[in-house]
């Protein structure tokens, strides 16, 4: 494979239309997603503009996580979505799609067989490949993506090696960065034009390509960890869960844990 060069004008190569906002690549930054709230602050920013970096030093996820950001070989991107101001029900249907979006982008790009785990990660079997951060600004919600391209097992930290999979592992061939970038903000695009009155289409693919329907969870909120069945999603893209003393509930936010999947406290990713 050539080098694999990450720059603006080698993104735009590959986008298939014409579209509105900058795309703007770093060499290092703290964070993709600090950088574009930062430029929302001070009014610089418009939706569909994009911000992306080779490496990160802060890279974080749900809940402060961490995030390994290996220069070189991830995607470290962040997007301007131009859906409005949005409640925090609403974020997380909205990272709901960018999840739909980011399964999109991948399987078009590499054909990667990979389904979501509710509500912000992409795995591969039950290896994590990428996950997804949403936080609102005043110009609207800013979407933080990481997505493990082409880390080779060895190249993560001993403690992740049997958490995390890169699209590399999975696929068995390295990847250009840029052209599955083009494809993810083409996808985000779509979610800008769509929402929410696509929200049908999304809800039916996110449905059959969710990871967790009909496996034994536990969720942890306020200290408390509760045990018991994930059955299908909600409507508002919650996780339907029947808990151990029979009681049915709508989970739209907590830590999920999945028996037989990573463990949620110690692997995050933006």
């Amino acid at each position: 494979m050539q080098a694999d060069i990450l720059c603006a004008a080698e993104i735009e190569k590959y986008l298939t239309k014409a579209r509105n906002g900058n795309i703007t690549v770093f060499d290092t930054v703290d964070s993709t997603n600090t950088v574009l709230k930062n430029l929302c602050a001070e009014g610089k920013a418009r939706p569909g503009d994009c911000v992306t970096a080779d490496c990160q030093t802060k890279g974080r996820g749900r809940r402060g996580k961490r995030f390994e950001s290996e220069k070189g070989v991830g995607i470290y991107l962040s997007f301007l979505l131009g859906t409005g101001s949005a409640t925090p029900e609403e974020i997380s249907e909205i990272t709901a799609w960018g999840a739909v979006a980011v399964r999109r982008a991948t399987e078009k790009v590499c054909h990667a067989e990979s389904r979501i785990k509710w509500v912000n990660d992409i795995v591969c079997g039950r290896m994590k490949i990428c996950g997804i951060l949403t936080e609102m600004t005043a110009a609207g919600p800013v979407m933080g993506i990481g997505i493990n391209v082409n880390q080779t097992k060895d190249g993560f930290p001993p403690e992740l090696r049997n958490i995390a999979s890169s699209l590399r592992i999975v696929c068995k061939r390295e990847f250009c960065r840029a052209q599955i970038i083009a494809a993810v903000i083409e996808e985000l695009d779509l979610i800008t034009e769509s929402f929410p009155e696509k929200r049908a289409e999304y809800l039916k693919e996110y449905r059959e390509n969710c990871a967790v329907t009909g496996e034994d969870i536990s969720i942890e909120r306020g200290g408390e960890i509760k045990k018991g069945r994930a059955v299908g999603i909600a409507p508002n893209f919650g996780l339907e869960v029947i808990f151990e003393n029979g009681e049915r509930e709508i989970i739209t936010g907590g830590e999920v844990s999945v028996k037989g999947f990573y463990p949620t406290n110690q692997v995050g990713m933006e």
